[in-house]
């Protein structure tokens, strides 16, 4: 069980995505319509062995979630842990940040 809610980052609200990345924003246009979940999502993005990742998650309370993370071309790179040696290691991404989140976000970074 991996949940994103348990980071903690200093942010504005961010409601629009900040990079043109067509699949990226595809992605966030249909989070929005999420009437029930979409409140606990959100991306993050950081850098990854020397290139750009981005991290949905989200920090639904009753949710049983992983957190898949993708390059910038959408190539799934592997699910976010939190234990060496499984999956990608949240301590091996540098500069992690919100890169999205609705207006509406349950989620405290």
């Amino acid at each position: 069980m991996i949940f994103v809610s348990a980071f903690l980052f200093s942010c504005g609200e961010q409601e629009e995505p900040r990079e043109d990345i067509a699949w990226l924003n595809l992605r966030i246009e249909n989070m929005k319509q999420d009437q029930e979940f979409g409140k606990y999502l959100n991306i993050l993005t950081g850098t990854y062995e020397g290139i750009t990742v981005y991290i949905f998650g989200n920090c639904c309370p009753n949710c049983n979630s992983v957190a898949p993370v993708y390059d910038s071309e959408e190539n799934l790179l592997g699910f976010l842990s939190f234990s060496e040696g499984e999956g990608i290691n949240f301590n091996s991404i540098q500069n992690v940040k919100v890169y999205w989140k609705p207006k509406n976000s349950a989620c405290n970074f």
